[in-house]
């Protein structure tokens, strides 16, 4: 059953668009490396079949099945230049499979160093990680982008994309002037602040990420000792905080610092519950135990 499946196979003509994605967001279709005339090309529901012919993108087709011809494919025929008189079987062209539904957990990395400063180290690079909901939302748009950066191979776009992102975040940090403090105790205003300035960032890229979530940070190693201090001296003012970070030293160049997303105090749990007073996660200020906002530096209690 097996031999007579390939056999046919072989003859058969017809692409279905969808059947080799897997768990890819985007895959370039190696062996369909022509269109022929007449026959289809069928698209699975949740996928979009991008055309790209001489490296140039022509037409994107949405769920549904198409006869190759130039009512279905304008752009591509157009670009044929064709006759009447002339008579062809088939088209060279690279097809692009691109699944439309939402990645919960798609997962960034930083190639390029975020840079911030800090009072007792100066500035501190590091290179934020983490993960973000991502989506498609223009087909053509966003192998346009692949193209332009010669990305087609399918074991390197989810790393390309995964690098894009993660720059990007890397440089609004560096933008954000934020503190070491903030970036080591507060994810979760950080995060706030990713979410809303990087919404619109990559539409014309023709994806969209949301609830972005910073995992880890790796800093340079020559600013390791000190962040352990830092990290340390936190933990002694708050004695029941918890998740602030973990230090890996078994890592030779970098050390990830995991990064809470909800700031220094995860849940109720983490919350000092002393009778008189009650003290800021952000400073460290004792405050009023009635107290909704901290006295020294006016950030909110939780």
């Amino acid at each position: 059953m097996g031999l007579i499946s390939a056999i046919k196979d072989l003859f058969n003509k017809n692409i279905e668009c969808g059947g080799e994605i897997g768990d890819h967001i985007i895959f370039y279709s190696k062996k369909d490396k022509y269109l022929y005339i007449n026959k289809n090309i069928i698209v699975r529901d949740n996928f979009n079949c991008v055309v790209v012919y001489k490296n140039k993108v022509c037409d994107v087709l949405i769920a549904g099945k198409y006869k190759i011809n130039a009512e279905n494919l304008p752009e591509l025929f157009s670009r044929q230049k064709l006759n009447d008189n002339q008579k062809i079987k088939k088209i060279p062209v690279k097809l692009f499979f691109i699944n439309t539904n939402e990645t919960n957990n798609f997962q960034f990395v930083a190639n390029k160093y975020f840079k911030i400063k800090s009072y007792e180290m100066g500035n501190v690079k590091g290179r934020a990680n983490g993960i973000c909901g991502f989506r498609v939302i223009d087909s053509a748009s966003m192998i346009r982008c692949l193209l332009t950066n010669n990305t087609i191979n399918n074991d390197k776009i989810n790393k390309f994309l995964s690098l894009l992102i993660g720059d990007t975040i890397d440089k609004k940090i560096s933008k954000s002037k934020i503190g070491i403090n903030t970036l080591l105790f507060d994810g979760q205003s950080i995060e706030k602040m990713l979410n809303t300035e990087l919404q619109d960032t990559f539409d014309k890229k023709g994806f969209y990420i949301k609830n972005i979530k910073i995992k880890s940070v790796d800093f340079k190693k020559k600013h390791r000792e000190k962040i352990n201090e830092i990290v340390a001296k936190k933990k002694r003012v708050i004695p029941n905080l918890s998740n602030i970070a973990s230090v890996n030293n078994s890592v030779k160049n970098e050390v990830p610092i995991e990064v809470s997303s909800q700031g220094t105090m995860q849940n109720s749990q983490n919350r000092i519950n002393i009778n008189t007073f009650v003290l800021c996660r952000s400073c460290g200020c004792r405050n009023n135990i009635t107290s909704k906002t901290c006295s020294n530096c006016g950030k909110k209690i939780y």
